[in-house]
């Protein structure tokens, strides 16, 4: 997830830890996530594919995972960690809220 370099400083800072993103479902996160990024705020997504598809866990799933894949779509990680401040905080709930109109 590159950064385009015009966001502030501390929303393009990678978290250290899992405390550093909040996870929305949306199932138009695609879109979202293009919204957000007009509005030069970095969101992604940390998890593409479940656990189950490296090929080692393979053989060890037993039924379908039909809920689980579909949540691999829809799920955005949103940039919330303690280095924010309350404006950047503030330009995200407001990205957001506009994407809703």
């Amino acid at each position: 997830m590159a950064c385009s370099n015009r966001c502030p400083k501390s929303m393009c800072r990678e978290p250290r830890s899992q405390n550093g993103q909040y996870h929305v479902s949306e199932p138009k996160s695609d879109e979202l996530k293009a919204h957000l990024e007009k509005d030069m705020i970095r969101a992604g997504v940390y998890y593409p594919r479940l656990i189950t598809e490296n090929p080692p866990l393979r053989p060890f799933v037993r039924a379908p995972l039909s809920q689980a894949e579909a949540a691999t779509k829809e799920v955005l990680s949103l940039p919330v960690h303690p280095a924010l401040s309350q404006d950047d905080l503030g330009r995200i709930v407001q990205s957001v809220k506009g994407f809703y109109g």
